[in-house]
């Protein structure tokens, strides 16, 4: 990997992380540097995935070897990337596994098993409570896809029984449509953190589409919450031909220009959409303080 140094391009704030992105492998970390750079993103936390989430087809395997490589990744470049983990909820060996990955350097855990896709026994399942005691007792942060819509009361019970752990519910919980649904959470349990990452083009389309009919309702949103809301894009960078260096950077100036601007365009639509134009101590709080909260407590 060619070293990218970060700082060419002035991002308005100290510090930018973007807190949920997956990678293929080290050879993309060349184009996400750059990318990165481009945008002034200066920290990226990566996520172990599947063979499912980089193909888009495979199933939940294969996500050991991208650990390896979004450890090696960290291990490169300490200062521009973070590892959170991945495990399958299924294997016996799974909390050794993640004694293994802390070891190595993971800062966190990312789970999927509130995913529809990958959801095969309930979040409270006895088979995972050596996980959440592990990641609770050693100040783990947990990045768990859950889908609220399906799993709400699951989920509720989780964070009963383990109040002390952290947990960043990506994609407003899967609850831009019902923002009261995620509000309340937030509300109840202080050690919730969300992000603002959409995934797949499809669901960034509509997401971007569906703030930028209300925008006043999602800044206000955001401004309540603005000490437990995360940055983060989670397109996944692979080596498909379109994944470019230059298609990525126009991805990650969409997440920008839809919190930093009233009125903006994306790469991927046609027409302006309005943006949130949020204030600058709300904007620092997501791009810089709440996820030095976060990966400190990882440490």
């Amino acid at each position: 990997l060619a070293r990218v140094q970060h700082g060419s391009v002035a991002s308005g704030f100290p510090a930018l992380y973007n807190m949920h992105e997956h990678i293929q492998s080290v050879q993309e970390g060349a184009k996400l540097l750059e990318a990165m750079e481009s945008v002034g993103i200066t920290h990226t936390l990566l996520v172990g995935s599947s063979k499912q989430t980089i193909f888009s087809k495979g199933g939940f395997v294969g996500h050991e070897e991208n650990n390896g490589e979004i450890l090696t990744l960290q291990r490169l470049y300490p200062d521009r990337f973070s590892a959170f983990c991945t495990l399958n909820p299924r294997d016996p060996e799974k909390l050794r596994k993640l004694i293994g990955y802390v070891r190595a350097g993971s800062k966190g855990v990312k789970l999927y098993s509130g995913h529809s896709n990958f959801y095969d026994l309930p979040l409270t399942d006895p088979e995972m409570e050596p996980i959440y005691a592990y990641a609770q007792q050693h100040r783990l942060p947990l990045l768990f896809h859950v889908n609220l819509g399906k799993f709400l009361g699951e989920f509720e019970a989780l964070m009963e029984e383990h109040p002390q752990l952290m947990v960043i519910l990506p994609h407003l919980g899967l609850s831009s449509i019902e923002l009261e649904r995620l509000e309340q959470l937030l509300r109840r349990y202080p050690t919730l953190y969300t992000d603002l990452s959409f995934g797949y083009d499809p669901f960034l389309i509509g997401g971007l589409k569906r703030i930028s009919k209300d925008p006043a309702k999602y800044r206000q949103f955001i401004q309540r919450h603005q000490d437990r809301i995360l940055f983060g894009t989670d397109i996944v960078v692979t080596s498909h031909p379109r994944k470019t260096a230059q298609w990525l950077t126009g991805v990650f100036q969409c997440y920008r220009d839809m919190l930093e601007t009233e009125r903006y365009r994306c790469s991927l639509i046609e027409e302006e959409l309005n943006g949130l134009a949020l204030d600058p101590d709300t904007l620092r709080d997501i791009y810089e303080g709440n996820p030095q909260r976060v990966l400190k407590r990882g440490h």
